[in-house]
Parts: C-alpha cells; sequence; structure tokens
C-alpha cells in the first residue's frame, strides 16, 4: 500500500509519532526487522559451547553443560564440544530432577528443532520431555523423551501451535523423574537449538485493526497541519 507523506517545509516536523500500540503495526515491525536480519534467525539458538546461552536459567540440581556424560553410557556432543544434559546416565546423578529453560525467543520461522537424547523410564513415564511455551509462560506443546541413548532430531511447529512472525515463546527441557526405585533410565540431554523451515508469515490485519491504522495516519496529518511552516 502506498501511503503519501505531508511535505514538511522549513524543516518543521511533527513532534509527536506514531502510536505503536497497535499490535499489528508492532508485529509487522517485529517482522521487517527479522527480514532485515534473517541470516541472524535462520539458525542456531544455543549450541551450548560457551555454557548456558544470556537468559537460559536452570532450576533444581539436574541439568549442566557438560563435555561428555559417563556412565553405562557414553554420550559424547551431538555437534561442537559440549551440551546440556540432566546427569549422567546409570549413575547416582540420575536422581537429580530439574528444569532448562530458554530466555525469551522472538518467533521468525516455522520450526524450533533441537538435537535429543534420554529416557523417561524404561517404557517412558512421560516425567521427562520437551516443553513449548508461550508468552506468558503456558505450556502449549510437548515432545516426550526420546527413550534411546543416540542423538535425534526433535522438534516444534510453532506454526501449527499458533505462532506468527515476531511472538515471544520460551523452549523448556523438563527432567522430573527421580529414579524412584533405581531402575535407572532417568536422564535427558539437549544440544543444538535452532530455528529451521519458512519464514513465519505475519498475521493479516482484521478490520479494526485496519480502521484503526487509518484513524493513526488521519491523526498524524491532522497534527501536521498545525506545525508551523507547514503548507
Amino acid at each position: 500500500m502506498f501511503v503519501a507523506l505531508p511535505n514538511f517545509q522549513n524543516g518543521a516536523i511533527p513532534t509527536r509519532s506514531f502510536n505503536m500500540r497497535n499490535p499489528f503495526v508492532t508485529r509487522a515491525a517485529a517482522a521487517l526487522a527479522m527480514a532485515c536480519t534473517a541470516g541472524a534467525h535462520a539458525g542456531a539458538i544455543a549450541d551450548f559451547e560457551s555454557g548456558l546461552p544470556t537468559g537460559w536459567t536452570a532450576a533444581g540440581n539436574a541439568w549442566a553443560v557438560v563435555a561428555e556424560a559417563t556412565g553405562s553410557v557414553h554420550i559424547g556432543p551431538a555437534q561442537g564440544a559440549s551440551f546440556a544434559a540432566s546427569g549422567a546416565p546409570g549413575t547416582a546423578s540420575e536422581s537429580a530432577t530439574g528444569t532448562l529453560t530458554s530466555g525469551p525467543l522472538t518467533a521468525s520461522f516455522d520450526t524450533l528443532q533441537w538435537q535429543a537424547t534420554g529416557w523417561s523410564g524404561p517404557g517412558g513415564n512421560g516425567a521427562n520431555r520437551f516443553e513449548l511455551l508461550n508468552a506468558s509462560q503456558i505450556v502449549v506443546g510437548t515432545v516426550a523423551a526420546p527413550l534411546n541413548d543416540n542423538w535425534s532430531t526433535r522438534s516444534f511447529n510453532l506454526a501449527a501451535a499458533g505462532f506468527h512472525a515476531g511472538d515471544t515463546f520460551y523452549f523448556r527441557a523438563v527432567d522430573s523423574d527421580a529414579n524412584t526405585g533405581g531402575v535407572g533410565y532417568a536422564w535427558l540431554a539437549v544440544d543444538d537449538v535452532r530455528f529451521s523451515g519458512a519464514p513465519l508469515p505475519v498475521p493479516e490485519p482484521g478490520a479494526a485493526a485496519l480502521f484503526a491504522a487509518g484513524l493513526t495516519v488521519l491523526g498524524v496529518l491532522a497534527r501536521g497541519r498545525a506545525v508551523a511552516g507547514y503548507r
């Protein structure tokens, strides 16, 4: 859409700016910013090569960034030299529990993927898992532990979960299996968290949003006419 801007003469400009409280305008601005820096978003979010990324938090006593996990099973990184793990397999640390949560992430591509390995009991009890949280940190998606000792790709479909470009979300790895009974199979590991897939769309504005945007433009034009030097 082409919008003609007023020709301010004698260097006079309005002293007030556009109202950025309109959610569509805010999302559109975020999407434009992401489009200008797409290369920074279409790739790694967390590789754990320098410890926990800024904003990520580990709660409880289970999670740590390690170079390798040794016990009944030897686990090395999926890529690079380190990864995040909730205890070494086959050791007392399997009774430890806790969560690993990202800082706020901005949705840009339709897939969030990561490398995962580990267990949640021998048959899968649901205690160990990966979660997708919305901006209010409410769980909107869950992926179960892989139930094996080998790294494999796991993912969330952000588009299917209702996210648009510019939306805020969180990723969380959960180890709540306390290894009750000492049977083992109570550890989890994650590496190489990244965006992939196609760019997410910016939501289309509804009639109310278009009407509000129109009023904003009219207000700016009206204020411009009141500025000295504008003809």
